[in-house]
Formats: C-alpha cells, sequence, structure tokens
C-alpha cells in the first residue's frame, strides 16, 4: 500500500511540474508576442522623437493620432513645441525605461512608453509618449510630456 501512496505522490508532482511548465511557456510566448508590438511602438516612437530632436516640429505633425489632432489645431501644436520643448536643447542621452499598456473607451488600447533623457540645457528629464494605432496598423502619437 505505501508503494501506491508514493508512487501516485510522485505522479502528482510529476503533473504539477508540467502544468507549472505549460503555464510558464504560455506566459513567456504571451510576453514575447507583447514584447514584439512593445518594439514596433518603441521605433515608431523614436523615430518619432528624432524628427523633435531635429527641431523638424512640422513633420511631427503627421506622426500624430486623429484623435490628438481633434484637441489642437497644427500651429498650437508647433508653438507648445517651440516654447516647451526647445528651450530643453538636445538630448544628449536618452534612456528607455519602460512601456505601460492601457486602454481608453475614445480610443481603445494605448501604448505609454517612457524614457529618461538627458537635455544640454535642462539636465534630466522623463519623457512619456502615448501611442495608438490607426486604421491602417502605424502607430500614431496620443500625446507626449516632458515632466
Amino acid at each position: 500500500m505505501f508503494r501506491k501512496e508514493e508512487k501516485m505522490m510522485k505522479a502528482a508532482s510529476f503533473m504539477a511540474i508540467v502544468t507549472s511548465l505549460l503555464a510558464c511557456l504560455f506566459i513567456t510566448q504571451a510576453h514575447s508576442q507583447n514584447a514584439g508590438v512593445h518594439a514596433d511602438a518603441i521605433r515608431s516612437v523614436e523615430k518619432w522623437l528624432s524628427l523633435i530632436d531635429g527641431y523638424k516640429y512640422r513633420e511631427t505633425w503627421e506622426g500624430l493620432s486623429d484623435v490628438f489632432k481633434k484637441t489642437i489645431t497644427k500651429e498650437q501644436w508647433l508653438a507648445d513645441l517651440e516654447s516647451f520643448r526647445k528651450p530643453l536643447g538636445k538630448p544628449e542621452k536618452r534612456r528607455f525605461l519602460y512601456v505601460t499598456e492601457s486602454s481608453d473607451i475614445d480610443v481603445g488600447p494605448y501604448l505609454i512608453i517612457q524614457y529618461q533623457t538627458s537635455f544640454e540645457n535642462k539636465g534630466s528629464k522623463g519623457e512619456a509618449v502615448s501611442v495608438t494605432r490607426d486604421n491602417t496598423g502605424k502607430w500614431k502619437v496620443l500625446g507626449y510630456t516632458v515632466f
């Protein structure tokens, strides 16, 4: 009888290990799928930020989402960049921090991508860029802030 209980306990332990490994595999696969989506969004954001870094403010307008464009005119957007971003100077170093996933009833799913950036005139600041996919699948900016 003792051997039968021992075999049953070993079988139960084995099943628990297999279940745990399968769960880890599922979580890792889901994470890697998100990592691919995140990497694509990060590349898009960094390309957009390079326009700001190069003072190509007019070109940044094309990277804004329709939702964002409904809240501000192009002229106001350009004036805002001139008044709050240009005085910081060029970034000396930008370090990616993390991505946060979120959702909004008006916007749908979106990502918030955060950086720690050292600017030539104002030192270290945080930057956050919120992005969502448009109806063609391209990442578009919902918001940009320096804090």
